[in-house]
């Protein structure tokens, strides 16, 4: 894979996107198209590359890199998703950013990329939960994926479960994105906490298609 070719002191979205083409690969391309069919523009740009590049970046702050909205390919998203992972800011700022990137998601591994980058939730668990409910009630299948695949990530806990269950027997089930994560999330807690989830799932409200998936 090719190093960094630029000084990031100056964030340019022209000399990133030149960054990220260089680092292309066409047999890792067609492998991760098949898998994400339904992706935006992809060059073939493997994921630790993007993480390497997007820890060079966030040293910088680079918050109007972040809020510009010039993403040709499904590289540049997952980036600027990776990056504000890692940005050191006001909490609220950084949710401000989280919400903005929601938008951007279109496929599952933007989506399930994002939520595992923002650490930060594990630490801050009272507010980042309230943050997620209004994606939950969205109109669009990938925020609501998104929500549910940060609760999985961060909120399957002792304290959380119970409300964690409930959530997700309530979802709607019309999207399969959706039911795929709702079941992976049950799956996560039949595995920490099988005796209570298998209760629940004796009297859920799932549907067929989600509750096969779960199990």
């Amino acid at each position: 894979m090719n190093k960094c070719r630029f000084d990031l002191c100056e964030i340019d979205p022209w000399k990133i996107r030149a960054e990220l083409e260089g680092m292309a690969e066409e047999k890792y391309r067609n492998f991760a198209q098949a898998l994400i069919p339904d992706s935006a523009q992809m060059l073939g740009v493997r994921l630790p590359g993007l993480r390497k590049l997007a820890a060079k970046i966030a040293v910088f702050n680079p918050l109007s890199y972040l809020k510009s909205d010039d993403e040709k390919y499904f590289e540049e998203t997952m980036l600027k998703g990776f990056v504000i992972g890692l940005l050191k800011i006001d909490q609220e700022e950084q949710l401000e950013l989280v919400a903005h990137h929601v938008k951007r998601i279109t496929d599952w591994s933007l989506c399930d990329s994002f939520c595992c980058s923002l650490k930060f939730a594990s630490k801050s668990q009272g507010r980042v939960w309230e943050f997620l409910m209004p994606f939950l009630q969205s109109e669009h299948p990938f925020s609501v994926r998104f929500a549910v695949v940060m609760l999985m990530d961060y909120f399957i806990d002792a304290e959380h479960l119970d409300s964690v269950l409930s959530i997700l027997d309530d979802l709607p089930s019309d999207n399969y994105y959706v039911s795929m994560a709702t079941a992976w999330a049950l799956s996560t807690c039949f595995v920490r906490f099988p005796d209570k989830t298998m209760r629940f799932l004796e009297v859920s409200h799932l549907d067929d298609d989600t509750y096969g998936r779960t199990l």
